[in-house]
């Protein structure tokens, strides 16, 4: 689901940099801004709506059945996490901004400090509490807000002023789609894929017995394993990321030969 936040606006970081590059009228660089904005929030709002309404068919999917510790704890998951799309959406766009801006640090900051703080809440709330799943839940929704409010700093300090972002321009939408879609494109065959994969893995593990106390052992295994891959994929995504910016800069000021 977090794949299909690059779905509008995955493009946006790209035209904006090159209007920079191109020294747009200061006017026309904030239109390109303000739609980027009410395009990501636009992905959350929808990505939420569709969690809440697909998720609980999708954990059935998985092979979790319905009265399972693990179909409940998804559930759990689901309803308090499912709004966290918005706010991830936002600070998406927060961060993917300012970076074009020249200030790629906050989005590092906003990573390392809400790893930290979600690590290190869910710990305590675990092992201090007897909240059981809702301790990793709250822990993640804090964290969140954290990573909210340090992006929204970032931005209004290197950006602009965030009561200032007001406008919508079809145009400059319809140029952040056309370059979003094929990244989005993708980026959702891939993550397709290995969503299919997760059905399959799940289904036969429930098929064969290895639903343990409630609990898909297969699944779990699965998701210690993408947690480690996608460790060691972040160097590659992180190279990319910079990448799109400067690209972008050198194309809107017409260096061809600098942006190959």
């Amino acid at each position: 689901f977090g794949v299909l936040s690059t779905l509008l606006s995955g493009g946006a970081s790209i035209v904006i940099g090159h209007f920079i590059g191109n020294d747009s009228s200061e006017k026309e660089l904030k239109r390109a801004v303000d739609t980027a904005f009410w395009m990501n929030l636009i992905q959350g709002i929808f990505l939420f709506v569709l969690m809440i309404v697909a998720g609980r068919y999708l954990l059935i999917a998985w092979g979790m059945g319905e009265n399972t510790e693990s179909y409940k704890i998804g559930v759990r998951y689901i309803d308090v996490l499912a709004p966290l799309f918005i706010a991830s959406a936002i600070i998406g766009y927060f961060i993917q901004t300012t970076a074009v801006f020249g200030v790629p640090k906050i989005s590092m900051f906003v990573g390392v400090v809400s790893t930290i703080v979600d690590a290190g809440l869910s710990a305590i709330f675990v092992y201090c509490t007897d909240m059981g799943v809702d301790a990793v839940i709250f822990g993640t929704l804090i964290a969140r807000m954290i990573a909210l409010a340090i992006a929204l700093i970032g931005y209004h300090i290197n950006v602009q002023k965030i009561w200032k972002i007001r406008g919508f321009d079809k145009s400059f939408a319809k140029k952040i789609a056309r370059i979003s879609l094929p990244i989005a494109g993708e980026k959702i065959n891939y993550n397709a894929s290995r969503f299919v994969q997760g059905i399959i893995i799940g289904n036969i593990a429930a098929s064969i017995g290895l639903v343990i106390a409630g609990h898909n052992v297969m699944l779990q295994e699965r998701a210690i394993f993408t947690s480690v891959q996608s460790i060691v994929l972040i160097g590659g995504v992180a190279i990319s990321i910079a990448l799109e910016p400067i690209v972008s800069r050198a194309l809107g000021k017409k260096m061809y030969d600098e942006a190959k």
